[in-house]
This record gives C-alpha cells, sequence and structure tokens, in this order.
C-alpha cells in the first residue's frame, strides 16, 4: 500500500493574516508532513490556478502533494540557502526577492554567475518559486506507506473551498482572520515591498495609484493573490485594491466557509488572539485538528513568530491609503463583527 493524505488540515485566508504563521506552528507536531512554503506552485504544476479555474481529481491532487511534501527537517547550512536562491532565481525571481542576510545577498549579486532575474529582468514564471528549498535529509511522503497527515497553506484555497471539501471530504479547514485594518495595511506594505511578493507577470496593463506610478515594474507585475474580479481594479488607488484583496477572501471564507463550520470541519482562527496568547489559541486548535497538542502549543514558540523586516513598513493603518480603502469594504467589516468564539477561535453566529 502506498502513501495516501488522511484527514489533511487546510489552513486558509487573506494573505497577510496570519496563515503561514499557523501553518508553522501546526507543523511543530512531529507527525506532520508540509511543504514549508505555500502550495501555489503545486496547483500551477496541475495547471489548476487563479487564470483556469481548473480543478484536478482527487488522484492528481494527492500525488501532487506526496511528491513534495517532507518531514525531520534541519537547519539550512550556507551552501543549502545558496543551492536555495538559485533554484529559486531559475524560476525567474530575483535573489533580492528573498528573505536572505544581506552578507548572503552581497556575495551572489557580487558573483560573476550571479542569477539574477525576475521583474526587472520582465520574467516569466510557470511557476511560484518557493520559499525555501527542502532539506537534504528529512522523510518524504512518497517514501511512506500508509496514511500521511499534512498540513497545508495557500491563500488561494479561499476560492477552491467548495472543490477542496468535496475532494478530501475528511478535511479539516481552518480560516485566519485578522484584524481588517492591520490586514489592508499589511497588504499595502507587501505590494510596496521592494523584493518580495511578486507573484505573476500580467499582461493586462496594471495603472495602480501609488504602485505602477511609483516602481519601474509597477506596470505588468502583480503582488500577491489575483482574485476573481482583479481585473476591475488594475486602475484603482493601491489601498483600495489592498481592500478589495482582503474582502475578495474574506467573502469567499464567509460564504464557503461558514458551511463547513456548522458541519464541525472548520474553525475560524482569530489572529490577534493567537500573537496575543500563542498557548490557549494553539491548544484548542490542535485539539480540534486531532494535532498533538503538547508539540503544537508547548515550549519554544517564540522561534516561530514571523515579521516583516520594519524597513518595509510604508504605511500604518492611519494612512490615508488605508482609510480610503476599509471606507470601500466597511459593509464587510461589519459583518465580520461578532465571530468571536472559545480559545481564540471565531465561530459562526
Amino acid at each position: 500500500m502506498s502513501a495516501t493524505l488522511d484527514r489533511p488540515v487546510f489552513v486558509v485566508g487573506s494573505p497577510r493574516t496570519g496563515t503561514t504563521l499557523l501553518q508553522h506552528c501546526l507543523s511543530r507536531d512531529p507527525r506532520v508532513f508540509r511543504l514549508e512554503r505555500e502550495s501555489r506552485f503545486l496547483w500551477h504544476r496541475m495547471r489548476a490556478t487563479e487564470k483556469t479555474g481548473r480543478f484536478p481529481p482527487r488522484e492528481e491532487i494527492e500525488a501532487a502533494y506526496l511528491g513534495d511534501l517532507f518531514t525531520d527537517p534541519r537547519p539550512m547550512t550556507p551552501p543549502d540557502l545558496r543551492r536555495w536562491v538559485a533554484r529559486a532565481s531559475s524560476q525567474g525571481t530575483p535573489a533580492s526577492y528573498w528573505d536572505i542576510s544581506s552578507d548572503l545577498r552581497r556575495q551572489i549579486e557580487q558573483s560573476e554567475d550571479n542569477p539574477m532575474t525576475g521583474p526587472f529582468a520582465r520574467a516569466q514564471q510557470d511557476e511560484t518559486a518557493p520559499f525555501c528549498i527542502p532539506p537534504q535529509e528529512c522523510l518524504w511522503a512518497s517514501d511512506v506507506t500508509g496514511p500521511i497527515r499534512m498540513v497545508d497553506k495557500d491563500t488561494g484555497h479561499c476560492w477552491r473551498l467548495p472543490q477542496l471539501a468535496a475532494t478530501f471530504p475528511d478535511a479539516v479547514f481552518l480560516f485566519t482572520l485578522r484584524d481588517p485594518a492591520a490586514a489592508v495595511t499589511s497588504l499595502v506594505n507587501a505590494w510596496l515591498h521592494p523584493h518580495w511578493f511578486f507573484t505573476y507577470y500580467v499582461s493586462d496593463p496594471l495603472r495602480i495609484g501609488g504602485y505602477s506610478d511609483r516602481f519601474p515594474w509597477g506596470e505588468h507585475w502583480w503582488n500577491v493573490n489575483l482574485f476573481p474580479g482583479w481585473r476591475d481594479f488594475t486602475d484603482s488607488p493601491l489601498g483600495v485594491l489592498c481592500a478589495r484583496q482582503w474582502e475578495s477572501a474574506v467573502l469567499a471564507m464567509m460564504e464557503d466557509g461558514l458551511p463547513l463550520v456548522a458541519s464541525g470541519r472548520a474553525r475560524f482562527v482569530d489572529y490577534d488572539a493567537l500573537v496575543r496568547d500563542p498557548q490557549r489559541v494553539l491548544t484548542d486548535v490542535a485539539a480540534f485538528a486531532d494535532l498533538d497538542v503538547a508539540a503544537v502549543a508547548g515550549p519554544g514558540l517564540g522561534k516561530v513568530y514571523m515579521t516583516m523586516d520594519p524597513s518595509a513598513r510604508v504605511v500604518t493603518p492611519t494612512s490615508d491609503v488605508v482609510t480610503q480603502g476599509l471606507t470601500e469594504v466597511r459593509g464587510t467589516i461589519t459583518r465580520l463583527t461578532g465571530f468571536r468564539g472559545p480559545g481564540g477561535t471565531q465561530q459562526a453566529q
């Protein structure tokens, strides 16, 4: 009997609402397999992207995940990091895109075989480059016999919920929510980041105020998620675009996720509560997902936290660019009121 996915855990949410943080926390369970990067690249391989709308059969999805899932990681060495950057660059992403030390970045940029490409070269990415490469010594799911528990996160899952729920009837879903002002602010800062978050090179000319007129790559490089109806906002102010980007994900989770919550298959997780009281929130979430509570919520959580470099935080929640965007989505913000539940999770009311 070959490996199969058993009760996969899908972490879903708008970008910049703690999906990566929650995935990393849950992956502290030593029995869990993961990708250590957003699974968008797998969906692109299967030609199942936001652009095509295709949804493959379970066998194809399962095989794709099992081929890339791993566990038992070790810290990456400097040679590992160089290979990682080379792989990312080979996919059309510059070394400066990735969160590496300034010393290593300078070494790569000054090397004779500098592989830098990406937005400045208008490189076309067929597959989103990974945040890291798997460690050399690890256990691969494809080498295991029997059921595999997986924790997977992809912000694009917001628009795959009905199909994922039907394809994996034993799956557990965790929906992250964050204070809207903080979420939209973080999205704006993501768009303004000079090295990260480039996701799609689009042929449609972008005329996004505060972005396209600010950066040389701003005419065609789309940041973070493409969402249904994104073309309607290619000439919007940046704050309005980011607010709609957040709203599209939240509305999809409310429409398609609330039935899963009502059936006991999903939970809403409050990012702010997770940061404020991680042990309490993770204890509740790990128990709900049938993960190892002691491992997930135990000591060492301080090493899991992630943050954007302070120098990249260009705007604040009180900036005009953010308040303009929040005004556009105030109806959705009102609908979110009252979702609080036990342990920092959020429930349908």
